[in-house]
């Protein structure tokens, strides 16, 4: 699959590739808007916490809290500037790095290969021979579309005719607004005719 994004949509999107076509072979089609800023600091707070990179700063922030208490000022003032600065150190420094991804649409196509890189949990690979294909199709039933990767080899490259990657069709409610789901995602590998040789290798989040 040729990597191809739409620069400022890090939504989850459905993918369609048709490999019969010469021309515009993957198309998106995107189930919801999300705001592309909670897209984008959703993914830097949880990366900016799980991977432990605030560690990183940990020992000068620390240091300025130290000299903040040190200072001969009004306790009711420092306690505010220390509140305030603690609030900058853990959510301020993802809210300024999102702010410039949404700056800079070549930072903001990165956006899936940093979630696929960084987030999602496990990676796994599910390994396809002829045996397990029905009705000319193999289907990868449930993952979170974090990201998928293919190999087609010998008559599975031959005979792979299109990729379809959906969601499961059902909606949820939130404050008793009803919204598509876009969490629970499907992979359908569709073959002119059954393959004999080869395998289909699929690693995915």
């Amino acid at each position: 699959m040729v990597e191809k994004y739409q620069l400022e949509n890090p939504n989850n999107a459905r993918v369609f590739i048709d490999y019969r076509k010469q021309k515009d072979k993957v198309k998106f089609e995107y189930v919801a808007q999300d705001n592309v800023l909670k897209i984008v600091w959703i993914a830097m707070f949880r990366i900016w916490f799980s991977k432990g990179l605030y560690l990183a700063l940990l020992p000068t922030f620390l240091m300025v809290v130290y000299s903040i208490q040190n200072l001969e000022i009004d306790n009711f003032l420092k306690n505010i500037f220390l509140a305030n600065l603690g609030a900058f150190y853990f959510f301020g420094i993802p809210t300024i790095v999102s702010l410039i991804f949404l700056r800079s649409k070549k930072l903001l196509s990165l956006m899936p290969k940093i979630q696929f890189r960084f987030l999602g949990g496990r990676y796994y690979i599910a390994k396809f021979k002829s045996k397990d294909i029905q009705n000319n199709k193999i289907v990868l039933p449930l993952f979170s579309n974090i990201g998928l990767d293919y190999k087609a080899t010998k008559e599975f490259s031959k005979y792979l005719e299109r990729v379809e990657i959906i969601e499961h069709p059902f909606n949820y409610y939130v404050k008793k607004k009803k919204k598509p789901q876009q969490y629970l995602w499907r992979a359908d590998f569709f073959f002119s005719k059954k393959p004999k040789t080869g395998e289909l290798k699929i690693g995915f989040k």
